[in-house]
């Protein structure tokens, strides 16, 4: 997200709002590079994630799921597909299918700080404050994840 102070130009505002998105495709090829580095990734699992967090981005949460599902469908052992599908199902009000892919995951990867800090917001969303805060709590302890924590002390101020 991108703040632009009051009283500034236009020009100021555009050169930030493309330097954010210059950033933030870099941030992207990053990861995708160290994907396709890891044993047993392809280049196109790689680009469906891809294709699916730009399609999340813009906001078309339906298409992105597609491609997730296709993803998860061809590549059933690759579980980087499921935090943002449970995601987004969480987002389109589908708890509980959101719910049974993080389970489904967990129980190949319980330690994965990814799937235990989508877990607890999706626990979040569906109002469950003390299971959203042991998952995020988790993730945590597993990984100093600035992400986590700043969820669990969103959690936290809710209860």
């Amino acid at each position: 997200m991108t703040e632009v102070a009051i009283g500034e130009d236009n020009e100021t505002s555009t050169s930030s709002f493309s330097s954010t998105r210059h950033r933030r495709r870099a941030a992207d090829k990053q990861q995708q590079e160290r994907v396709c580095t890891k044993p047993g990734v392809s280049k196109e699992q790689v680009q469906i994630h891809r294709r699916a967090k730009m399609a999340h981005r813009q906001g078309k949460l339906r298409e992105a799921l597609g491609m997730l599902q296709e993803g998860m469908r061809r590549y059933p052992d690759d579980l980087h597909f499921v935090p943002l599908a449970a995601s987004i199902e969480s987002k389109l009000g589908n708890m509980r299918r959101a719910m049974q892919l993080l389970h489904g995951a967990m129980d190949k990867q319980p330690d994965s700080p990814a799937l235990l800090t989508t877990a607890g917001v999706v626990y979040s969303r569906a109002g469950e404050a003390e299971l959203a805060r042991q998952f995020l709590q988790r993730a945590q302890d597993l990984r100093d994840r600035p992400c986590a924590t700043v969820m669990l002390v969103s959690v936290e101020s809710l209860e």
